[in-house]
């Protein structure tokens, strides 16, 4: 059983570097001009500021857990 704890934080890290950029895609494909054009630029706008946005915050978060990880097994 506690050979599973290690994998799981891993695959956790893992995952979260894969969500940020699932986001900043998500939010960049939004962006484009000629993708969805039957809505409103201010909504595109909007919508994919927000991805990007939380995609970056994600990454911040992901990478401060990741230190605080390393700092952890190192003491």
């Amino acid at each position: 059983m506690s050979d599973i704890k290690p994998f799981l934080a891993k695959f956790m890290i893992y995952f979260g570097f894969f969500m940020v950029i699932l986001y900043v895609g998500l939010g960049s494909f939004i962006l484009y001009p000629t993708t969805l054009p039957d809505i409103p630029r201010n909504i595109k706008f909007v919508f994919g500021f927000f991805f990007i946005a939380y995609g970056i915050f994600r990454l911040v978060r992901s990478l401060m857990t990741l230190k605080n990880n390393r700092n952890n097994q190192t003491q």
